[in-house]
């Protein structure tokens, strides 16, 4: 946490080290831990991909949407559906299963709570724009798949 609860600046710093290419695959593997999740890290963010993706894409689409490889989002695909947490329907769309589903509703519980804890002190009416900086820096943090180290 910040050593001043005001410092947007010291808030982004540390959010942008958690989010380093190196720190990545290391923040994602916590995630799936602290949810009691087994899965891969690039597995876990391509899950995220999915459930938080609005449209219906194919796996070209969303590889498109998300500015991956298709090579990648379709090895991403073959694992999730090996774990039975995605299929494709029938017109090549791609979308969770109920286990990937309840995976994905784990996750965004511990990050919930995650972040209560870290903001549990600050009132969200004082400090909207450490809100607004969070949600910016997350956004940005899922923009791409981590990378093995």
């Amino acid at each position: 946490m910040p050593r001043d609860a005001t410092s947007l600046a010291e808030l982004e710093r540390i959010v942008m080290r958690m989010a380093a290419k190196e720190n990545r695959w290391k923040v994602y593997a916590r995630a799936a831990a602290q949810a009691g999740v087994v899965i891969e890290p690039d597995e876990l963010w391509m899950l995220a991909r999915i459930a938080q993706n609005k449209d219906r894409h194919t796996e070209a689409g969303l590889a498109r949407r998300f500015g991956s490889r298709e090579d990648q989002c379709q090895d991403l695909m073959a694992k999730l559906r090996e774990r039975s947490m995605a299929t494709t329907e029938a017109d090549g769309a791609i979308a969770l299963t109920e286990d990937g589903w309840d995976v994905y509703r784990r996750l965004i519980a511990r990050r919930e709570a995650d972040l209560e804890h870290m903001l549990r002190d600050w009132n969200p009416k004082e400090h909207a724009e450490v809100r607004a900086k969070l949600a910016s820096l997350a956004e940005s943090f899922a923009s791409s798949p981590p990378v093995r180290p």
